[in-house]
């Protein structure tokens, strides 16, 4: 059954990249540091870095894969990134530059947990992201990391955002307001069985038309 799920995701990601195609918009550089593990898995490797925000807070990420499509994974409140490894060495065997980070305060990253700055992480990664030889870069978060990743979508030029079960706002970041600002495509999923995120998912289309 995880398979199938993960067959899924990536085929939708496909999906996206088949449709849109990139923006080439040039961002500011972004300061950071870069230490290569020597694990390799599968036939990728998996690179680890620390890249600096805007207001100075450390952000620890690491990209698996090669290539120039990319996608960026936010966590969710309860975890940090390593809840994406699984999927993003799925990922980086099927082709795509897949980039996984945690937010301010979780895992290895530096300051306090913050909520209402950590968009400010998702752009700090996004601005590392453009500098790199970039076809296509899409966002992708569960929870608050779906929200998040919304609302980033909202101020910057991206190939497709996907959001799993993502609240309609969290401590002070709200994106239902912001939907219809988002150019690119978006996809929103939740279980039925989510009651509340599944209603979320259908405000998002709503607020989307």
């Amino acid at each position: 059954m995880t398979k199938k799920i993960l067959i899924l995701l990536l085929a939708i990601i496909m999906v996206f990249s088949l449709v849109l195609f990139g923006c080439g918009k040039k961002e500011p550089a972004a300061e950071t540091t870069t230490e290569t593990t020597e694990e390799t898995k599968s036939q990728t490797q998996e690179v680890e870095v620390t890249f600096i925000t805007e207001d100075g807070i450390d952000i620890n990420e690491n990209i698996f894969g090669s290539g120039n499509k990319w996608v960026i994974l936010s966590h969710m409140f309860s975890t940090n990134q390593t809840s994406w490894f699984g999927f993003a060495q799925y990922l980086a065997d099927n082709g795509y530059m897949a980039l996984t980070y945690d937010f301010r305060g979780y895992g290895k990253s530096g300051g306090k947990q913050d909520i209402s700055n950590i968009d400010k992480d998702l752009e700090a990664a996004l601005v590392f992201v453009r500098q790199h030889n970039v076809e296509k870069v899409f966002l992708m978060g569960a929870s608050m990391g779906a929200t998040v990743s919304l609302i980033v979508a909202s101020r910057q030029s991206v190939d497709g955002v996907i959001s799993f079960s993502s609240p309609v706002k969290i401590m002070s970041l709200s994106a239902i307001n912001i939907i219809k600002n988002i150019n690119a495509p978006k996809l929103f999923i939740a279980s039925l069985g989510d009651i509340a995120e599944a209603a979320n998912a259908r405000a998002f289309c709503q607020a989307s038309s």
